[in-house]
């Protein structure tokens, strides 16, 4: 299989998953929480699989960007205000606006997502780390968390900091 045909198996399977809610539900069996912890770690469940599914969606809508930018290139389009409809309908064209749509959807999710975490506080290593994963999403670049050897220092810092909580949080709980 390709790479370029495995990235639009990718791109499907997300947005079957947007569509189905439910499906993302059962992405990753359930973990035996913590008392007082279900909640938090049902949440970090759901966020870790969303993020898995929101990776090939972003590498997929840049991708899109690029190729938008090139059209807009070839034909010698300015971007400006004034070319705001042609613009547009070159977006449509490479497919960018519909991209841009998914990837915004999980994006929105997963800051639902984070929120509630930040909003539930925890009472044990187990669910601090859910607390770990919104982190993650919260104060991470997208380049970062996708990239993160091409992290600047201190996110690089930050990017080892999480690994390690979520080291200690998961070798605690088990």
């Amino acid at each position: 299989m390709s790479i370029e045909r495995r990235s639009i198996l990718k791109s499907t399977a997300a947005a079957i998953a947007v569509a189905i809610p439910g499906a993302i539900a059962g992405c990753v069996p359930p973990v035996i929480a913590a008392d007082g912890d279900a909640e938090l770690l049902d949440l970090k469940r759901q966020l870790d699989c969303l993020m898995a599914t929101w990776r090939p969606v972003w590498r997929g809508c840049n991708g899109l960007h690029d190729k938008w930018l090139q059209v807009v290139r070839e034909r010698e389009v300015e971007l400006s205000e004034a070319n705001a409809a042609t613009l547009k309908a070159i977006q449509d064209e490479v497919g960018y606006t519909t991209a841009e749509a998914a990837n915004s959807a999980l994006i929105d999710q997963m800051q639902g997502l984070a929120d509630r975490i930040w909003n539930t506080s925890p009472t044990s290593l187990a669910g601090l780390m859910a607390w770990v994963s919104a982190a993650r999403f919260d104060c991470l670049s997208i380049r970062d968390i996708l990239e993160p050897e091409k992290a600047e220092f201190s996110d690089r810092r930050l990017i080892q900091f999480l690994a390690e909580a979520e080291r200690l949080c998961v070798g605690a709980s088990a």
